[in-house]
């Protein structure tokens, strides 16, 4: 976490993936600039995040420049709400899945 702290703007990647396919999903943060994974939590609704004391306190220490992430309406809210100021970006594999599915 420490690389990523001292950063200067950092790119923050966050996105789920499925422990157990439709039943189970975790969310991974991500240090998009330097290559490092960073806290891994369990569960990916907003309130599993937000309520989260220790997440919390680790990306509070990280001025995040930008998010990376999927179009989820938790994740959008989350990251509204803890880094306000960073500029949100849809992550380019969900971008080309809705441009595939609308074609």
């Amino acid at each position: 976490m420490s690389c990523a702290q001292s950063s200067s703007r950092l790119i923050l990647g966050i996105d789920d993936f499925a422990i157990r396919k439709g039943h189970t999903y975790n969310t991974g943060f991500h240090d998009l600039r330097n290559g490092y994974l960073l806290p891994l939590m369990m569960g990916r609704t907003y309130q599993t995040l937000i309520q989260n004391q220790d997440l919390m306190n680790q990306l509070k220490l990280l001025n995040s420049y930008a998010i990376v992430m999927d179009l989820a309406h938790s994740y959008h809210k989350f990251v509204a709400e803890v880094f306000p100021e960073a500029i949100r970006i849809a992550d380019r594999f969900h971008v080309n899945r809705y441009i595939t599915d609308a074609l």
